[in-house]
């Protein structure tokens, strides 16, 4: 199934696909009362799309479209060809085109936690040429033979039998006549843009690339440059892991007093001077942080890019208000290991937003190992 939406005129010309498209609505509306003059209708369309995917891919249209919704009239440069298009196995569904369009309402929505944001455009056809909007396959009704009430709806009628039933327009014989059809693409969940964690050991969000996710862009596979990775992890680990590997008779001690059920007390006693970090400093270091430090084996910690991890480390507060940022970045056939302090937070926020993703609580090193 696939989306899209076309704008061309003399000033304004962009197209979108159904990556920034969530869907869209065309409505019809038509009136009739004695204390109207006659027939009334109104045609619209209203556009509903996403604000990161446009900037993704090209943060220009997103401008256009906000000039041109803030552009009053002088000339008819104030009206532009719009066209809809929803398919669905490489079958034309339907195509709506409004000829002399312009923007009557313009909004952007966005979430203060997650960053995402969407937007919405209403479309109306010029009034005076109302009757060149044209819906394919579904021509009668835009034809304007239709000049009372009655003949209206009788055509309007006959053309849901034909072939819109299957869509469930919604009908209104009451005064007047309504269609509304809607095409909306399945909504994937939203990416999640933040998590929730108050651990001892840390968090790994881990990109997803799979085809209903977010796979490497063309520019990231020329450039052979992404991060599929990026761990968050607590004072306890960053000391835990950094003292486990400074030596493998130190490793096996820490290991022992695990056995022994260790506190947390005699943790930070033996773990702190290894680090060079005074006695009494911190008084106290998670077991369950050092358990998953030794947990994955010393093969693992004699071989990790230690010295650059402690030198972040060294910056840390030792008031453990901190997370140590790892990030795993691809580049020249080789993992790059940036380390980084970012405050710590029980809302964990999206290295990279709007990127469909999976968060893994409680361990590190989910891909790579350090």
């Amino acid at each position: 199934m696939g989306l899209s939406l076309t704008v061309e005129g003399a000033k304004v010309n962009f197209q979108l696909s159904d990556y920034e498209i969530r869907g869209y609505e065309f409505d019809y509306h038509a009136t009739h009362s004695k204390y109207a003059k006659g027939f009334e209708d109104v045609r619209s369309l209203r556009i509903i799309g996403d604000i990161s995917r446009i900037i993704e891919k090209n943060r220009e249209i997103l401008e256009l479209i906000r000039r041109w919704a803030k552009q009053e009239y002088t000339d008819d440069s104030y009206y532009n060809s719009v066209k809809a298009t929803y398919t669905y196995s490489e079958d034309l569904v339907r195509e709506i085109v409004f000829p002399d369009a312009f923007i009557k309402e313009y909004k952007e929505t966005i979430n203060p936690h997650t960053g995402h944001g969407t937007f919405s455009i209403l479309f109306l056809q010029k009034f005076s040429k109302r009757t060149a909007v044209e819906i394919e396959p579904f021509d009668n009704f835009s034809n304007e033979s239709a000049n009372s009430l009655a003949e209206s709806q009788k055509i309007l009628v006959a053309s849901l039998d034909n072939n819109l039933a299957r869509l469930a327009p919604e009908y209104h014989g009451l005064g007047g006549a309504a269609l509304r059809l809607n095409f909306e693409r399945p909504e994937r969940p939203l990416p999640l843009d933040s998590t929730t964690y108050s651990g001892e050991v840390g968090v790994a969000w881990v990109r997803d690339t799979t085809a209903s996710g977010s796979p490497l862009t063309v520019g990231e596979l020329i450039s052979d440059t992404y991060t599929l990775e990026v761990d968050y992890l607590t004072w306890d680990t960053a000391a835990a892991i950094l003292a486990a590997s400074a030596d493998y008779d130190i490793y096996k001690d820490i290991v022992e007093q695990l056995a022994v059920c260790a506190t947390g007390t005699a943790l930070a006693a033996y773990i702190c001077p290894v680090l060079g970090i005074p006695a009494g400093t911190v008084t106290t270091i998670a077991s369950v942080a050092v358990g998953a430090a030794v947990g994955v084996g010393w093969n693992w910690l004699k071989s990790m890019d230690r010295d650059n991890m402690y030198n972040c480390f060294v910056n840390m507060n030792t008031s453990k208000d901190q997370y140590m940022k790892v990030q795993f970045m691809w580049s020249s056939n080789i993992i790059n290991r940036l380390y980084s302090i970012v405050p710590k937070t029980d809302v964990i926020l999206s290295p990279f937003p709007g990127t469909y993703c999976n968060w893994h609580n409680d361990t590190y090193g989910y891909l790579y190992s350090y």
